[in-house]
């Protein structure tokens, strides 16, 4: 039956001659019997020295491609691993400590017995109860530098790019809770700041001014991208108008008008701090002498400046608006008062 699925005598000759390997062993395979199957591939049935029975192609076994039933390759009692002696890669370490996250141990859930218990115990006990061990761990330390050695070395006189050292600062170092030491220091500039001494003596970003430096560098920062310089310079396009409300002296007018009226709006008699600003009486634009004048400022309420507005438009207004709006609230006044009284 076999005999017919050849199409010519090379392939019968092929066949009794894997025939004629029955009975030999490779390695640790002996092979049994031979088969073919229909797409005319040749197989034998081998028992390895394990007991283990399983097909293999012909070939493989001869040609020592295949060994064994896939025993070797697994780990045997008594058997030393191929790997023994050679260190693993921290790569490797990574890469097995990745692995196993989130897995459960491979003794979860298995109860100790009493011997391994008793064992431990003991080993414990006799741990915590030698003298050796406790007269090593009180000598381990021994010798060793203490962890914040050139924390308290005298820095006075030491300078630290503007910084001059003058003398330590025992009572900022008491009111910050004693733990670290702290150094009062004098700047170029004349003031004084008292800097913790490891911020003196840190490699990366130590304190070397009293603040001046930073102040300096952002100033010097901020002049190469201001005016003409800036991306986004447009030819001193911004209004008059702005640049005057934005001014120092404008700011400064404000608060002095603020500070006589006692930051109480004119119309609803309420004191506040914010939401406050302060109404010209005499128009802005019409009579520029007297923008920065005491007298021509009045305080109101923000609500109550852009109801005004609302009401007489934003450009020439009038002392005659402003009086027809007092008038205007006055009136409301009375009525809210006779209508809840």
């Amino acid at each position: 039956m076999e005999e017919e699925l050849f199409d010519n005598k090379q392939q019968q000759k092929r066949w009794e001659y894997f025939k004629s390997l029955i009975g030999q062993t490779f390695n640790s395979l002996t092979i049994l019997n031979a088969r073919i199957t229909i797409d005319r591939r040749s197989y034998a049935l081998c028992k390895c020295s394990c007991g283990t029975e399983r097909f293999i192609k012909i070939k493989e076994v001869v040609d020592g491609k295949i060994k064994s039933c896939g025993c070797a390759g697994r780990f045997k009692k008594g058997l030393i691993p191929w790997n023994t002696g050679i260190p693993i890669t921290e790569e490797h370490k990574e890469i097995l400590r990745i692995a196993n996250t989130g897995r459960p141990a491979w003794n979860k859930g298995i109860p100790l017995s009493e011997e391994t218990k008793k064992k431990l115990s003991e080993s414990l006990l006799n741990l915590h109860n030698k003298e050796e061990w406790i007269e090593k761990l009180r000598t381990s330390h021994l010798g060793q530098p203490a962890w914040n050695k050139g924390n308290s070395k005298d820095l006075t006189g030491v300078v630290f790019g503007r910084l001059t050292v003058i003398e330590r600062d025992l009572e900022t170092q008491e009111l910050k809770g004693g733990k670290e030491v702290y150094f009062l220091c004098k700047c170029e500039c004349g003031k004084t700041k008292s800097v913790r001494a490891r911020c003196l003596l840190a490699k990366k970003n130590p304190i070397r001014s009293c603040g001046c430096l930073g102040k300096e560098l952002m100033r010097a920062a901020l002049s190469k991208i201001t005016g003409e310089k800036h991306h986004n310079w447009k030819g001193g396009i911004t209004p008059e108008f702005n640049k005057i409300r934005g001014s120092l002296k404008y700011k400064s007018w404000e608060h002095s008008v603020k500070s006589r009226d006692n930051y109480t709006c004119f119309f609803s008699g309420e004191n506040r701090k914010s939401k406050l600003t302060v109404h010209h009486i005499a128009n802005f634009a019409e009579c520029p002498e007297y923008r920065f004048e005491d007298w021509n400022g009045i305080t109101m309420a923000i609500e109550l400046h852009q109801e005004f507005h609302r009401i007489f438009g934003f450009k020439n207004n009038t002392i005659k608006q402003l009086e027809e709006f007092c008038k205007l609230k006055i009136i409301n006044f009375i009525l809210f008062y006779l209508l809840t009284v």
